[in-house]
């Protein structure tokens, strides 16, 4: 049932995308994320569809498609290397220049004004009164964090004397820091809340308030050269 499923949306994403290109649409690809409870992508959608309609007149008609299935960081920057889908993009920092092979292009535009940059820490129940104690940076660097696999944080922690543990799945990492795995999870200010609301329900979910990291982390819309 599950495939006949997921035949019946790659079709129905193939059809849409013939559709678009039959009526001249300007068609825009991006990846779906993991279930709807992820909200990652939408202020990035929001801001290319609001950019779309600004230039339609000047530029035609456009239609935003979600690629066939939801694939991971590591894929979604090889397909955007392969330029698989016509103007592919993907929103994310640095880290993805660095996993490119010089075919993608960045638009100089940052997307969150700085506030990625500002690091509050989901914590484990059984850590945070630990954390909470922490004064100094040694302090800090006694507990472990989680982050997704190829995300731009895993080098920063890494190499500022962190623990970093990575996780692939985007859901696991609440998990992870819910059941104690590793002791912190850190994540933007403008995501932190709207990420607690969305995910308290798996468990004793909890954040830390006594300290906030600091690190650059620039946000911006990438696509291949050839995206048009």
């Amino acid at each position: 049932m599950l495939k006949r499923y997921l035949f019946h949306w790659a079709t129905a994403i193939s059809l849409l995308a013939a559709s678009a290109l039959t009526c001249g649409e300007t068609v825009i690809h991006f990846t779906p994320l993991e279930h709807t409870a992820d909200k990652r992508l939408e202020y990035p959608l929001k801001v290319i569809d609001l950019a779309m309609r600004k230039t339609s007149k000047k530029y035609g008609a456009y239609i935003l498609i979600p690629t066939p299935q939801v694939i991971s960081l590591a894929r979604s920057i090889y397909e955007l290397n392969r330029d698989t889908y016509s103007n592919y993009f993907f929103p994310g920092s640095t880290n993805i220049e660095e996993m490119s092979n010089g075919n993608l292009v960045k638009v100089d535009y940052p997307l969150d004004h700085g506030l990625l940059s500002y690091r509050i820490c989901f914590v484990s129940p059984n850590a945070k009164t630990r954390v909470a104690a922490a004064k100094t940076l040694p302090d800090l660097q006694k507990f472990s964090i989680t982050q997704g696999t190829n995300w731009l944080d895993v080098s920063i922690l890494q190499n500022n004397g962190f623990r970093v543990i990575e996780n692939q799945n985007y859901m696991g990492l609440f998990k992870t820091v819910i059941s104690g795995r590793a002791d912190l999870f850190c994540r933007g200010i403008s995501e932190l809340h709207e990420e607690y609301d969305a995910y308290k329900s798996l468990g004793n979910l909890q954040y830390d308030d006594s300290f906030v990291l600091v690190y650059s982390l620039p946000y911006s819309f990438y696509f291949n050269r050839n995206s048009k």
